[in-house]
C-alpha cells in the first residue's frame, strides 16, 4: 500500500518527466504480448536482482550490528549503529534510483521512494521476503497496466 500511496503522490510533482513507453527499452522488451505475460514478467524477472543487489547487503549489515549488540562489543554503541545504517542506506537509495533513469526523472523519483520503503520493510522483518513481494507486485503492476 505504500509503494501505491508514494507512487501516486510522486506523480504530482512538478517538473518530473517520464520517458514515452515506445522509448523505454523495459517496455519494449514486453510491448507485443499479452497483459497477463507483462504481469509475470514484472512480477519475477527485475525485483529478485535488485532486491539481493541492493537490498541484502544492507539486511546483513543490519544484523551483524544486531549481534554485535548483543555480544556487547564496541559495534554497539547506538549512534555508531544508526550511523552506519544511514550512510549505507543512502548510498543503496541513490544506487537504486540512479539505476532507473532509463524512464526519466519520474522513474527515479519512483525508485528512490520505493527504495526507502523496502529497505524499511526489509530491516523492520529482518528478511528480504516482505521487499521481494512489494517490489516484484508494483513492477508487474507497472509493466502490465501502467
Amino acid at each position: 500500500m505504500a509503494l501505491w500511496a508514494g507512487s501516486e503522490l510522486v506523480d504530482h510533482i512538478p517538473g518530473l518527466a517520464g520517458v514515452p513507453d515506445a522509448k523505454d527499452p523495459r517496455s519494449i522488451a514486453v510491448a507485443d504480448t499479452s497483459t497477463l505475460v507483462r504481469f509475470c514478467y514484472g512480477l519475477i524477472a527485475p525485483a529478485p536482482l535488485e532486491e539481493l543487489f541492493y537490498r541484502a547487503p544492507l539486511l546483513v549489515l543490519g544484523l551483524s550490528l544486531l549481534a554485535a549488540q548483543h555480544r556487547g562489543n564496541w559495534m554497539a554503541r547506538r549512534w555508531l549503529r544508526w550511523l552506519l545504517m544511514g550512510a549505507a542506506t543512502t548510498i543503496s537509495t541513490v544506487q537504486f534510483a540512479a539505476g532507473h533513469h532509463l524512464g526519466g526523472s519520474a522513474n527515479v523519483a519512483h525508485a528512490a521512494l520505493a527504495s526507502v520503503i523496502l529497505t524499511a520493510a526489509a530491516l523492520r522483518q529482518r528478511s528480504l521476503v516482505p521487499a521481494l513481494l512489494g517490489h516484484g507486485l508494483y513492477d508487474a503492476y507497472a509493466f502490465a497496466w501502467a
